[in-house]
């Protein structure tokens, strides 16, 4: 997962007239992505990325820049299908969880997140509850 608003890890190209040449930013570079978010306030985050021409699609992190090929890291390929997932964030002390079915199982504008129902949830066997 990734905080969608969040500085992207790659290195800041500049152009002074003729003269190109990029500025590292070791902020950017980190492959942690943390930032604030303020009681009652929200914020996007990335879970997963889907490339045209490709049935797989790939969990997104800031390890995702650093993956090789890029943008696809090779321990976060999920193959055509549907997944439940869960989500945890946790801030001061606190963990917040929820499930979404996360569905790549057709074209790419049908790939997409929803809430997960009851009946999805999953014990802790990894054992489909429900229909």
């Amino acid at each position: 997962m990734r905080f969608a608003r969040s500085l992207q890890p790659i290195p800041m190209e500049i152009v002074l007239g003729e003269v190109r040449g990029f500025v590292v930013d070791p902020m950017r570079l980190s492959v942690d992505s943390r930032i604030d978010v303020y009681p009652g306030e929200s914020t996007p985050i990335d879970i997963a990325v889907k490339f045209d021409s490709e049935d797989e699609c790939y969990g997104w992190s800031n390890l995702s820049y650093f993956s090789d090929p890029p943008w696809r890291h090779p321990d976060w390929k999920l193959p055509k299908g549907r997944y439940l997932i869960t989500v945890a964030v946790s801030s001061s002390g606190q963990k917040c969880t929820s499930s979404f079915r996360l569905f790549n199982d057709a074209g790419p504008k049908d790939f997409r997140l929803e809430a997960a129902s009851a009946s999805d949830k999953v014990s802790k066997a990894g054992v489909k509850l429900g229909g």
